[in-house]
């Protein structure tokens, strides 16, 4: 007998080490944090720990279904199953209603109806359970793929109403790693790590003209001390400036990696002609044009160098390029020219730098880590506080901004979880303060956000609470992962519970790993509904 779980895993191959695998770290994200601490009543929080368990191990799913002869089946795969016992005419009606995001609330409601009235006139197709199931899903995708859409237009309506600019928008990981082993008394002291958001483009700009500045004489100019997100962005602006090229180098390590800025006039090509006399130099697309005609054989002699270094050593244009020297070896889509050209810009950088990039630092090992809690925040703002006790002692302070698209109006108060959210970001950055902002986009010029404060040190009360209740609970979730990573019969046990157990059966599982989930929250029925939808009829 075979049956049918529901899952959102991606089936991908890969190789399994039972003992390294067991004691890999989760990857906790900041959304789910209220939901895993039973702050949040909607989540599906068997699915969501389900999720946890296999998290990056997919290879233990299926084996682990394969033993209890369950059928592994995704999201994806259960709706296609729905949606091709429909119609064909409401199949692609039904695609058609969820494939591009809601514009305003009032479509978001219209295309919701729209789809339960198409799904509602195929009773004779799919059963009542079905019918719920396939209504469900479309829900999710719509409201999902809706407060994606306009978290941007939330942002703008929040910085016109409120004067404060929004920078860092979705643009760094966040990542708290929490070690294992500690006390509870070690708990309570741990602080996260600092953390370096992105700057504004403001301030990457001045970066950039002071380097362009700076590079006289030198052509070859690193830039250090930037995130990921703002390499990112100053390759783009670098892309609009003519003359200037950028590339990003250094050690594995991202703390560590720096922008190399030069200009294009520096990069030089030289070649020896028939009679052995150095010709140069020459510009990348002089060199490509003159292949192009058939001025170079295979075997001319060529050199690179970046000016300031000097030249390097001369090879034929087949020892550099090797087979790619009979199509277009000196073209932007060939690996070795931009390996080349890059080596030798991170020796000029190098010369002018105290630290010198070798490319082998280790990564950061991760045995030693139990979780990590993971997140992007939607927005990084200022606001004007006071900063000490005198009337005068007035300072800019960093405010966290998390956006709620919510789709038909706003929540006063906003639900605690939202809140937590908010906190867990704040704890991170170290910030006091964060912004609450809940949006409804009708559509209208006169849309209004919402702001709700949440004062980290409000009486002590949020900063308290995180560290007597929300990391701890987080800390007794990650030890039930592993505890269930490390006992094959005990996970095959809670799998086996997920497929086929009712609601209770499940809860009482939980709360013996989790004592937190002591509480049977009112959406529990609907979750075990959700759960037996999934199985699958004998085979």
């Amino acid at each position: 007998r075979q049956m049918c779980i529901r899952d959102r895993y991606q089936r991908r191959v890969r190789g399994l080490s039972d003992v390294a695998m067991e004691r890999k770290p989760l990857t906790i994200a900041v959304s789910s944090v209220a939901a895993l601490c039973s702050y949040h009543p909607w989540v599906d929080l068997p699915h969501l720990f389900t999720q946890l368990v296999y998290q990056g191990l997919p290879d233990w799913l299926e084996q682990d279904c394969a033993e209890l002869q369950l059928v592994l089946q995704t999201e994806r795969e259960e709706w296609r199953e729905l949606v091709s016992m429909l119609e064909p005419s409401v199949m692609e009606s039904i695609e058609q209603a969820i494939a591009k995001p809601a514009s305003t609330t009032a479509r978001l409601s219209q295309a919701q109806a729209e789809v339960d009235q198409l799904v509602g006139s195929q009773d004779s197709r799919l059963s009542a359970q079905q019918s719920g199931r396939l209504m469900e899903l479309a829900r999710h995708t719509l409201a999902t793929e809706f407060g994606m859409a306009h978290e941007e237009r939330a942002l703008q309506v929040y910085e016109r109403q409120t004067g404060n600019q929004v920078t860092c928008r979705n643009q760094d990981r966040l990542v708290w790693p929490i070690p294992r082993g500690l006390s509870p008394q070690e708990l309570r002291s741990l602080q996260p790590p600092s953390i370096q958001m992105g700057r504004p483009e403001g301030w990457l700009r001045c970066q950039l003209e002071g380097a362009m500045r700076s590079d006289s004489g030198k052509g070859v100019v690193p830039i250090c001390g930037l995130t990921r997100s703002d390499r990112r962005r100053l390759h783009r602006i670098v892309d609009r400036l003519p003359g200037y090229r950028s590339v990003t180098a250094g050690s594995p390590a991202d703390s560590d990696r720096i922008v190399v800025l030069f200009r294009e006039r520096w990069l030089e090509w030289w070649y020896l002609d028939l009679t052995g006399i150095e010709r140069g130099p020459f510009t990348r697309a002089q060199m490509e044009s003159w292949w192009s005609e058939g001025y170079f054989r295979e075997t001319v002699g060529i050199c690179f160098r970046v000016r300031t270094v000097g030249m390097r050593t001369w090879q034929s244009l087949h020892q550099l390029f090797g087979d790619t020297a009979v199509e277009a070896p000196f073209s932007g889509n060939t690996g070795v020219l931009g390996s080349l050209e890059q080596e030798a810009l991170v020796e000029a950088a190098a010369s002018t730098l105290t630290w010198v990039p070798t490319g082998d630092e280790p990564e950061a090992e991760a045995e030693g880590t139990l979780f990590e809690i993971v997140g992007q925040v939607d927005g990084m703002t200022e606001q004007l506080e006071m900063v000490g006790p005198g009337p005068d002692q007035w300072g800019l302070t960093r405010v966290v901004v998390e956006v709620k698209n919510r789709v038909s109006q706003i929540k006063d108060p906003p639900p605690f979880y939202d809140q937590v959210q908010v906190v867990v970001y704040c704890v991170m950055l170290g910030c006091s303060t964060g912004h609450l902002v809940q949006f409804v986009n009708s559509g209208s010029a006169l849309d209004k956000v919402t702001v709700s404060p949440v004062l980290l040190e409000d009486k002590g009360l949020h900063r308290q609470a995180f560290y007597d209740t929300i990391l701890p609970r987080l800390y007794t979730v990650a030890e039930a992962v592993h505890t269930l990573r490390a006992d094959a019969t005990l996970r095959r046990c809670w799998l086996a519970a997920v497929a086929e157990g009712g609601v209770h059966e499940i809860w009482a599982m939980m709360v013996k790993l989790v004592p937190h989930w002591d509480v049977l929250p009112a959406t529990a029925t609907k979750c075990s509904c959700q759960i037996r939808a999934a199985r699958a009829s004998s085979q």
